[in-house]
C-alpha cells in the first residue's frame, strides 16, 4: 500500500514570535492531501490567515466536491481582501491518490519541485480563472521513491535584490537540491540544508516566513489489530479469514478474540512466562501472529502511554511493546467486533477508569492521526 510520508521545515521571520506560514495534511484510505499556506504580512495576523485558509482547504477536501473546485473556491474568496481588510493567504495544495496520480494547485505561490532518481524538475503550472483570481494547476504521477516539495515565497524569494533579481526561485532551489542529492542526505538534512542556504542569501537574517514541505511516495508499513468478537458468531470464520489475509503485521487484542482465532485456525494460545508485570496485561503466543494480549485494559493503557515521550518507553511490558508496534506502522487497521461484552458495562470498569473498547480506539485514533499515521476502523 502506498504511503505518503511528509517532512516539514519552517523558519520564522526575524523579530516575530510565530510563523505566518502553516501546513496541514489529511490522510484517508483513498487519497492524501497536503497544503502550505502563507498568510499576508507576518506574525499573529498572518498566522491566523494561513491557519484559516489551510483548514478550509482540508475541510473541503473531506467533502464530495472535486479538489479542483475546492481550491478554486478558496482562491476566488481571496479577492475580497484586495479591497477590504480581510484575511488573505497564498497557498499550494496537492491531492495524491493511491495510485500515485496527483493534482497540484497553487495560488500566489512558488512552483513545486519534484525529484525522481536524483533529477529535480520544477513543475510549471497552467493557469485558469478562479472568480477574479488566477489559480495554477499541474497534474502528474508520483512513483515509488519520488519526492515532491511545496514551498512558500520566503524560500523562493531569498536573495531578492542581492544575488538574484527576483530571488533564488524554484529553479535555483531545484538546482541546489539536485546537487545535494549526490551525497544522499536524509529528508531532514535536505530541508535543513536548503533552509540554511536561503538564510545565507539574506545575510543570516530570515526576512520572510519560510516553509519547505517534502512528501515522499513509499510502501507503507502495515499493522492490523483484531479486537473484540464479531456481532454474530456465524461471522467468526470470515472475521478470522479476513484478518489473516491482510498484509502486514498482525496483533490480537482481547482474550476472547484470541480464543476465536485459535479455534478457527486450530491453534493453541500460550501464556508467555513473565509477561504479567505490575498492572500490565498478560501477553500470549500464537503461531503466525506478531502479538497477542488482553483487550480493553491494554487499549486504555496504550492511550495513556502515547501521551508520554517515546524515548521514555521501555519494552518490558505488553503495553510498551504494543505502542512500539503502533509507532513502527504507517497504516493501522482496527478490525473491531461489534459484540457487546457485558463485563465492560460493569460499574467496576468505570470506577477504575477503563473506557469501553470503541471509546479507547477513538481516542487512540486521534492521537495516531496527529502523528501522521493513517488509521482505518472496520466494524464486524
Amino acid at each position: 500500500m502506498i504511503y505518503y510520508e511528509n517532512w516539514l521545515h519552517q523558519q520564522t521571520k526575524h523579530h516575530q514570535k510565530v510563523c505566518g506560514d502553516t501546513s496541514l495534511f489529511l490522510r484517508t484510505p483513498f487519497y492524501s492531501v497536503f497544503v502550505v499556506c502563507d498568510g499576508i504580512g507576518s506574525g499573529i495576523y498572518a498566522n491566523i490567515a494561513a491557519i484559516t485558509c489551510a483548514n478550509r482547504l482540508i475541510e473541503l477536501a473531506k467533502t464530495e466536491m472535486s479538489f479542483r473546485t475546492a481550491c478554486q473556491m478558496v482562491a476566488a474568496s481571496m479577492h475580497v481582501a484586495r479591497k477590504k481588510v480581510a484575511p488573505f493567504s497564498a497557498f499550494s495544495a496537492v491531492q495524491l491518490m493511491n495510485d500515485g496520480k496527483f493534482s497540484l494547485f497553487s495560488y500566489e505561490s512558488p512552483s513545486a519541485i519534484m525529484e525522481r532518481e536524483g533529477i529535480c524538475q520544477v513543475l510549471q503550472p497552467e493557469f485558469f480563472s478562479a472568480g477574479l483570481e488566477v489559480l495554477g494547476e499541474y497534474y502528474g504521477r508520483l512513483q515509488e521513491g519520488d519526492r515532491l516539495m511545496l514551498l512558500s515565497d520566503g524560500a523562493s524569494q531569498a536573495g531578492m535584490g542581492k544575488r538574484y533579481v527576483m530571488g533564488i526561485g524554484s529553479e535555483g532551489l531545484a538546482a541546489l537540491w539536485q546537487h545535494m542529492a549526490e551525497s544522499r542526505p536524509s529528508e531532514e538534512e535536505l530541508l535543513l540544508a536548503l533552509a540554511t542556504k536561503t538564510k545565507e542569501l539574506t545575510d543570516g537574517i530570515v526576512l520572510d516566513d519560510t516553509t519547505f514541505l517534502l512528501v515522499k511516495n513509499r510502501q507503507g508499513k502495515l499493522l492490523n489489530i483484531l479486537t473484540g468478537p464479531p456481532e454474530m458468531r456465524s461471522q467468526d470464520r470470515s472475521f478470522v479469514a479476513t484478518f489473516m489475509n491482510k498484509e502486514g503485521k498482525k496483533m490480537i487484542c482481547g482474550s476472547t478474540t484470541a480464543d476465536i482465532v485459535a479455534r478457527e485456525l486450530n491453534q493453541k494460545v500460550e501464556l508467555i512466562d513473565g509477561s504479567m508485570g505490575f498492572a500490565s496485561p498478560p501477553e500470549y503466543r500464537m503461531s503466525g501472529i506478531d502479538m497477542v494480549s488482553e483487550g480493553a485494559l491494554l487499549l486504555n493503557q496504550a492511550v495513556n502511554l502515547l501521551d508520554e515521550p517515546q524515548e521514555q518507553w521501555g519494552d518490558q511490558t505488553s503495553v510498551e511493546r504494543f505502542c512500539h508496534l503502533l509507532m513502527e506502522a504507517d497504516v493501522i487497521t482496527f478490525m473491531v467486533g461489534n459484540a457487546i461484552n457485558d463485563a465492560h458495562l460493569s460499574p467496576l470498569f468505570k470506577q477504575v477508569g477503563v473506557k469501553p473498547r470503541r471509546t479507547a480506539i477513538g481516542l487512540m485514533k486521534e492521537k495516531l492521526e496527529s502523528m501522521g499515521k493513517l488509521v482505518i476502523e472496520e466494524g464486524y
